[in-house]
């Protein structure tokens, strides 16, 4: 028997309820999705704030290196031989 449009539609049940995400998420879920949220927010400004510190503040000198001995040319000093000797 075949049933009208009328009569298919007043018999028919979703087979999920209607829901919305406030009828899913828990209130403590939800608190917990914002604090990671204002989490990560916190975490980029604060990456750009040491960004701006970086770029003020001046770079440090950078002091002479000595290096080995054919670097500095000196004359005196060779490579493996600067130990003092036990008579």
């Amino acid at each position: 028997m075949a049933m009208s449009k009328e009569e298919m539609k007043r018999r028919y049940k979703p087979r999920r309820p209607e829901m919305t995400m406030d009828d899913v998420v828990t209130p403590e879920a939800r608190a917990k999705q914002q604090a990671m949220v204002q989490e990560t927010k916190d975490a980029a400004a604060e990456k750009e704030a040491g960004k701006a510190y970086d770029k003020i503040m001046p770079t440090p000198e950078r002091y002479a290196k000595g290096g080995s001995a054919s670097s500095r040319a000196d004359g005196i000093a060779q490579r493996g031989k600067t130990r003092g000797k036990v008579l």
